[in-house]
């Protein structure tokens, strides 16, 4: 199997793309909920709004992350996982610091 390599443009495209359903899932939900509310509360709002887009999802997802190839005994969990290809992960939280931060975000959406 060949691997596709493409511009940084044409990937920023289209990853923007691929996550702009489940992002506006996310900016509906803090939109009407607002700030101050708890994780579980966002957490149950955004269910509702994944389902009511039609975007499927695993919620409360665990996986074994790997290490040379092999799995490891430790189990990691994730707020929701959609689409088969996106970690999401909700926060109450002020800041958003670099511990949190997994992707460049800002600039995907720059």
């Amino acid at each position: 199997m060949e691997i596709e390599v493409l511009p940084d443009e044409v990937l920023r495209n289209k990853l923007k793309r691929f996550v702009y359903d489940i992002v506006g899932c996310c900016q509906e939900v803090h939109r009407e909920k607002g700030p101050e509310l708890t994780e579980y509360v966002y957490q149950d709002c955004l269910k509702l709004a994944l389902d009511d887009a039609h975007i499927p999802y695993q919620k409360e997802y665990h996986f074994h992350p790997t290490f040379r190839g092999r799995e490891i005994q430790s189990t990691l969990r994730v707020d929701f996982f959609c689409k088969e290809k996106v970690f999401l992960e909700c926060k109450a939280i002020d800041e958003i610091s670099f511990h949190e931060r997994t992707c460049p975000v800002d600039e995907l959406y720059a």
